[in-house]
């Protein structure tokens, strides 16, 4: 008897690892899976990243066996580069892709990827949609609980990712500008994330990063 399926991915176990950059490299992934997690999940990749062939972030999708099952989390606010990022994912053969809708990290959430994201939830949808066309595995999505306390709309942007086809959606429960003005971390300020109208046209295109 399995612990729970995500899509047709059965968990081994009720202990999921979260993906957190920095930390969840391949060598602790396979310690925790070990150790009885019944899931993990790569560190967050950059597509844009990516579509420039970078060979640090081709490394961070890399996946041995022994952490199966394993999801790679990638990022970015352009469906044409979110499509090619789960394209080169696959080729590591990952269990699902997730996308990371949540961080509120300033130099990710400032260019107007991560948590910053929910503050359009029709691009949530439309990303999520992309990438779900584009593989055969089930994707995941993180999210949080809004931009802040006046924006409160992580049940509208879960309906509207699984809506588009997304497996499950996973919640931080606070938000971006709550998580920036905790007195955990009282050197962070609050940036104003990047309007999408504002963005300059995307420049993602036939660029490849080698898979080895």
């Amino acid at each position: 008897m399995t612990a729970g399926m995500i899509g047709g991915v059965a968990l081994r176990s009720k202990a999921l690892l979260a993906p957190m950059a920095g930390v969840s490299d391949r060598a602790y992934r396979e310690l925790c899976m070990a150790m009885g997690a019944g899931y993990c999940v790569s560190e967050m990749v950059s597509s844009k990243a990516l579509s420039f062939g970078s060979k640090k972030s081709v490394e961070l999708m890399e996946i041995d066996n022994s952490e199966r099952p394993c999801g790679i989390q990638i990022f970015g606010d352009d469906p044409l580069c979110m499509v090619q990022a789960a394209e080169s994912a696959m080729a590591n053969k990952p269990d699902i892709i997730d996308i990371n809708m949540g961080c509120p990290a300033p130099k990710i959430s400032g260019s107007g990827s991560g948590s910053a994201l929910m503050r359009d939830p029709a691009l949530c949808g439309r990303l999520t949609e992309a990438v779900v066309r584009a593989v055969d595995v089930p994707v995941t999505v993180k999210i949080r609980k809004g931009w802040d306390d006046s924006t409160v709309n992580a049940v509208e942007v879960a309906k509207i990712c699984e809506q588009a086809g997304a497996s499950s959606t996973s919640r931080r429960s606070i938000t971006t500008l709550s998580n920036w003005s905790s007195k955990a971390f009282p050197f962070r300020s609050s940036p104003t994330a990047t309007s999408t109208a504002q963005k300059k046209p995307s420049r993602c295109s036939i660029i490849r990063a080698p898979i080895l």
